[in-house]
This record gives C-alpha cells, structure tokens and sequence, in this order.
C-alpha cells in the first residue's frame, strides 16, 4: 500500500471508528508525524466549492441541513446535495464519518 493510499485508509478507519494503533507508540513516532503530514496533504489535495467548505463547515461544527441552510439561504435539500457530494470526494458513508475526520483539530 503507498504512502497516501495508508494515509486515507487510516483516516477512514479513524473516521468509523476503528482507529487503533497496535505498534508501540513511542516507537513509531515519526512513522506517525509522517503521516500526519501526509493526511494532511491528501485532504488539502481535495478539490472543493466554496459552497461544499460551507456546507462542510456547517457539518463539521454539527449542525443539521435545515439550520446549515437557514445559514446560507439554501434549502435543506441543497444542503443535503452538497453533502453528498463530499461524501464522495471524502470516501465517506455520511456525516457522522465526515465529521470524524476533522475531529483532531484539523478543520477548514
């Protein structure tokens, strides 16, 4: 498995709740800060709208489409759109998933 493709398969199984670190910590540090670095470009190297950061930023901080909608003067159901659409560009099943992986502080 590549470097990136380990990175996003972490951080996948970090966002459903399943990260677990089976090596000694202390002896893998900077295996680990590699690949912080390296999730941290392969989730700068995502591509998105300034809608899709908006509607991002609403689920990050837990707000439902109605109330991220009511923010941005668009509909639920245009909320919800958006949302899939990072979904798909996150490999991510839903919002809970998203939300995941931003939860260390790396939220944009």
């Amino acid at each position: 498995m590549g470097g990136t493709d380990a990175v996003k398969t972490i951080a996948l199984k970090k966002a459903r709740g399943k990260f677990v670190i089976e090596v000694p910590v202390i002896l893998r540090i900077p295996v680990l800060m590699d690949l912080v670095r390296e999730r941290s470009r392969w989730l700068s190297g995502i591509n998105l709208t300034k809608r899709e950061k908006e509607v991002l930023d609403g689920i990050v901080r837990g707000l439902q489409h109605k109330e991220i909608a009511g923010m941005l003067n668009i509909s639920a159901r245009t909320s919800k759109f958006h949302a899939s659409n990072l979904f798909e560009k996150f490999g991510v099943r839903d919002r809970h998933e998203l939300r995941n992986l931003f939860s260390e502080g790396d939220k944009r």
